[in-house]
Order: structure tokens, then C-alpha cells, then sequence
């Protein structure tokens, strides 16, 4: 290949149509095309502009994760719009914010990643097996494409939105919402710059990648291996999870071991679907272990599963005025919507500017909701969160049998009446931690070669790569959680959680660390418990007697 000397990559004229390199190539000095002024994706719409258009250089970007890279015009031109700019307003990680303080990153960024990674991966297929597959650059830009708006979609607070969905009982997927903010895109004021370097064809195409997944137009034969870079329904190894595997775990300074550059390095397509290297076996499954532990140690928090079911009230309460829930019926009522919803309820009703929430119109009803909401975001502003109370594991030969089921609030006061507990006030979470595939080891999906020039694939049984796999690859955990916070309602709480599950498992299930209990304070030498002074200290040293009668007197402040 042309350029291809010393370990050194030097562009060519044409670094597109016809340019490919094989393994060793790219191994010895690999053609980063992302840093390249522009793509050269080659004629859109209207061919009599591209000897204009191929001037355009997009945009580079200097990103943490990623480092710097170039984004094609036509990407650029889709940030540059108020439906993508609006991502900058939504966390990437929602409640979790509210745990892990340096996840203040947003959804822009992560979809600026994965656009990134979308092109990489399609373009070193295209330059590896652009003559044997039936590929275009045309291909490599909807993927970039398809990768940058895939979470157009994501409401406030991101996958908590979708629960509040679920709460009102509406039929929601974020995938179809992005689709229509990209239609939405496409016809608004930049439609006329837009539109002319995508065809009818290719705007197809990426939606379709978008919600091939969640029941969208299927793949074309042929092309089934380019619809698995951006959301990989067959095993779940796409570029959006290796973005947010990498940005989430950098904001939340959870150290990870996944090598996602040198998975790129052993990839090729056979039989239309991307293969890995065979020796890249532990390196994948690393890709699905590390999305585990995110989850169980970052996404599903207890403090964050606390705040968010906090946030799904709020919502549910202020929706009968705000009318979150039909807003969705509309991408352009939709794309109003982001973080900021949390302070308009919190100022519905007063002057403040900016917050022009007191001129909807509400009956009795909708208003006695809306303070209700209001009461639980204060709560939030004051740390006063719903309690945990309790968790279990679901031992893994009742998920086995389908002999689960879901306990009630009223299962767990009949396990052990209070007159404290209230149906009402207690929340059954269930969280479920696997490797993308529910009870399936998502390994069984994925193909390997066995050397860089092997043309056919095959399947790798975990025993001959190691017996330390698990054998179960799913853990469910039911977690119980109370609205009120008094101690006497969380502790009667737990020790009705605790009977519920002395009943349904005996003595099998071990239960969560238990609630701490109040640590006693250090009185002063001559000060009892009930403040009584019992002799006065003649050390000059020690506190003074007014300042041990405080102490006492805050001790037993604490203690009603």
C-alpha cells in the first residue's frame, strides 16, 4: 500500500475508493483515517457539488477518552443542531451523579464517541475487505452517522425517564424517538445543508441501524456485519458499549481492564458477521465481566437506585401539569425536554425567572400532585432519601425453575404486621446483573478465526480456553427500599423484609450488611447519659462544665 513504509502512514490523493491494507499492514503502521482532513466519503445527494463539498474538512475534536479525532462535515453539521445540542443537557449517567460525583459527563460526548469509534471500525473493515465485501464509503459514513444520533432519543435523566414511562403505563423506546428527532433534523432549518450529503437510501440505513435491535427494519444480507458496529443485537459487542464501558468508568474512577484497541486489531468479517481472533477470547469476555461490575457496583447504587425511584415520583407527580409522558407523542414537544425538568417542577408556582411553569393550567388535583413532587425533590436537595432497607439474592435454582416471583409491599407487611408499615411507603426493587444476554453466556454468539488469512469461522467452547468461567450467567437481586425515613419505619421495615424472606427461603439466602446503628457519643468525664452532673473536674485541660452540659443536652437530643 501506498504510504505504507517505516511504520510511517502517509495520505495518498485518494485515501478512499480502492485503498485497502491486510493484517500485517495494519499491525506495522496502522492508517489512523480519522485524523485525515476529511473522510472523502464521496457523492451525496446532488454529484454536482461534491467537487466543492470535498473541500470540507469537519471538525476535530480532543476528546478524554478517545483523544483527537476528525468528525466528517456531515456529523458536524448534525451537532451543530438544537436537537443534538440538547444532549449536552442530559447526564450520561443520571442518578448515578448523585453517587459518583465525577460523572458529570453528558450524552453529547458519548455519542461524539461512539460516531468516532463507528467510523474506526468501519473503515478498517472497509480498508481490510473493501474489495471482497460489498461495501461503500457510502457504508462507513452511516455507520458514523448512525453511531452519533443512536441516543437522540434518551429523555431526562436518561434510562430513569424510561422507568417513568413504565410507570404511566406507556408503550416507550428511546430508539424510535431517535429516529424521529433525526427526521425531525432532516426537514428543520439545516435541511437544505443536511440533506444534500445524505440520500433517501442512506437515511434508511441508519435508522434502521438504530432500531434494528428493538424490532426496526432488519438487516440486508450482505450487510448484517455493518448493523452490529452501533447496536449488536446478536452478542452485544458494539462500539456504544465500548465508549461508555471506557467514559463511564474514567468519570467514575472505577479501573477497568478491557483492551477495546486491540479487540480492533484482531477483527475481520466472515460469513457477514464480525469476527475476533481466537487468542482475543478472554480480552471479549473481559468486554461482558467489566459491563457486569459496572452495573453492579456503579449503575445499580444503592444510594442512586434510591434517588432515581425518588425521581420517578417527582415526575409521575408533576406529569398530571407538565404532561411529560404525552410530550413524547411529538419530537419536537420531546426535544424541550432534558435535566432542567427537575427545576421547573422544584419553582412550578413562583416568579422565579426562567422557570415559566405557573402559567399551565391545573386543576385542584394536578396541583396537590405538583407539591407533592415538590416535597420529594426537597427531600433530594437535603439528602433525606428514601431508606434502604434490605436486599437478597435470588438463589439461582428458583430463576432456573421460573419459581420466582416478584414480591408485593403487602407480601412483606404480612410477613411481619407493624402498625408503622403502609403499603404505600415501601418500594420493591428488582435489579438484575448479567452479561447482556440474560441466563445466555453471550460468548456462545461470538465467532473466531483462528489466523489473519483464515476465510472460514467457528465456535470456541469456554472449556478449551479455560475452566474458570461461571456457570451461571445471570444474578438477580430483590432490593426493598422505604419512603418514609423515620428510624422506627425503616427498622420495622427491615425486620418484616427479613421474615418475608425467612419464610420464602429459610436460612439459604444471605442478607445485606444490616443497618448501622447510632454510635454512641463520648461524654464528658462527670457527665451521665441523662446529663446529670456527677462531679466537677478539676483539670484544666478538660472541657469546660458548660460546654459538657451542651453535650448532654445534644445527646439527648439524639436519643428521642
Amino acid at each position: 500500500m501506498e504510504g505504507l513504509s517505516s511504520g510511517i502512514y502517509i495520505p495518498t490523493e485518494d485515501a478512499g475508493e480502492g485503498t485497502q491494507v491486510n493484517f500485517s499492514q495494519r499491525m506495522q503502521g496502522a492508517p489512523d483515517l480519522s485524523l485525515l482532513p476529511n473522510h472523502n466519503y464521496g457523492l451525496g445527494r446532488n454529484s454536482q457539488d461534491f467537487g466543492c463539498r470535498s473541500q470540507e474538512r469537519g471538525k476535530l475534536f480532543n476528546d478524554p477518552v478517545h483523544g483527537h479525532f476528525r468528525l466528517d462535515p456531515i456529523a458536524v453539521k448534525i451537532i451543530d443542531t438544537p436537537q443534538f445540542q440538547r444532549l449536552s443537557d442530559l447526564k450520561q449517567l443520571g442518578c448515578t451523579y448523585y453517587v459518583f460525583r465525577g460523572a458529570s459527563h453528558n450524552r453529547a460526548e458519548h455519542s461524539m464517541g461512539v460516531a468516532h469509534l463507528a467510523y474506526t471500525l468501519a473503515n478498517q473493515i472497509y480498508q481490510l475487505q473493501g474489495k471482497d465485501l460489498d461495501i461503500t464509503r457510502s457504508d462507513v459514513k452511516c455507520a458514523e452517522v448512525a453511531g452519533l444520533v443512536h441516543d437522540l432519543g434518551h429523555g431526562p435523566y436518561s434510562h430513569v425517564f424510561d422507568r417513568f414511562m413504565t410507570r404511566m403505563n406507556r408503550d416507550w423506546q428511546h430508539e424510535r424517538m431517535s429516529v424521529e428527532l433525526l427526521e425531525d433534523i432532516l426537514g428543520g432549518e439545516q435541511s437544505h445543508t443536511i440533506s444534500r450529503d445524505l440520500s433517501d437510501e442512506e437515511i434508511k440505513h441508519i435508522e434502521a441501524m438504530i432500531t434494528c435491535e428493538k424490532g426496526g427494519q432488519p438487516a440486508p444480507s450482505g450487510k448484517r456485519w455493518l448493523y452490529e458496529i452501533v447496536a449488536n443485537n446478536r452478542n452485544g459487542l458494539d462500539v456504544d458499549k465500548y465508549d461508555y464501558l471506557q467514559r463511564d468508568s474514567m468519570y467514575c474512577n472505577t479501573k477497568i481492564s478491557v483492551d477495546i484497541k486491540r479487540i480492533f486489531s484482531f477483527v475481520k468479517v466472515l460469513d457477514d458477521e464480525l469476527c475476533y481472533k481466537y487468542s482475543e477470547y478472554h480480552n471479549i469476555y473481559e468486554v461482558y465481566a467489566t459491563r457486569a461490575r459496572m452495573f453492579r457496583n456503579v449503575y445499580l447504587h444503592r444510594k442512586a437506585n434510591a434517588v432515581e425511584h425518588m425521581i420517578v415520583d417527582a415526575l409521575v407527580g408533576a406529569d398530571p401539569v407538565f404532561r411529560l409522558a404525552d410530550a413524547t407523542e411529538n419530537a419536537q414537544d420531546f426535544a424541550k425536554l432534558d435535566d432542567s425538568i427537575l427545576k421547573a417542577i422544584e419553582y412550578y408556582g413562583t416568579n422565579r425567572p426562567g422557570f415559566g411553569s405557573a402559567a399551565i393550567d391545573a386543576d385542584d388535583d394536578g396541583e396537590t400532585s405538583v407539591r407533592r413532587a415538590q416535597a420529594i425533590l426537597k427531600r433530594l436537595r437535603k439528602r433525606d432519601l428514601y431508606k434502604f432497607v434490605e436486599e437478597f439474592l435470588v438463589p439461582q435454582d428458583v430463576l432456573a425453575n421460573d419459581r420466582w416471583v416478584t414480591p408485593t409491599p403487602a407480601d412483606i407487611i404480612a410477613a411481619k404486621g407493624s402498625h408503622l408499615l403502609r403499603a404505600e411507603d415501601i418500594i420493591i426493587s428488582e435489579v438484575k446483573v448479567d452479561l447482556t444476554k440474560g441466563d445466555r453466556n453471550p460468548m456462545d454468539n461470538v465467532s473466531f478465526f483462528d489466523y489473519p488469512e483464515s476465510t472460514e469461522k467457528r465456535k470456541v467452547p469456554p472449556h478449551q480456553i479455560s475452566t474458570m468461567f461461571p456457570i451461571c450467567n445471570r444474578e438477580l437481586w430483590c432490593r426493598v427500599f422505604t419512603r418514609d425515613s423515620h428510624p422506627d419505619v425503616v427498622r420495622a421495615t427491615q425486620e418484616a423484609a427479613r421474615e418475608f424472606v425467612k419464610r420464602r427461603f429459610g436460612g439459604t439466602v444471605q442478607m445485606a450488611t444490616p443497618i448501622r446503628r447510632k454510635r454512641p457519643i463520648n461524654l464528658p468525664n462527670g457527665i451521665s447519659a441523662n446529663g446529670v452532673l456527677q462531679r466537677e473536674d478539676s483539670n484544666p485541660r478538660k472541657r469546660s462544665l458548660s460546654q459538657a452540659l451542651d453535650a448532654a443536652e445534644h445527646y439527648q437530643q439524639l436519643s428521642q
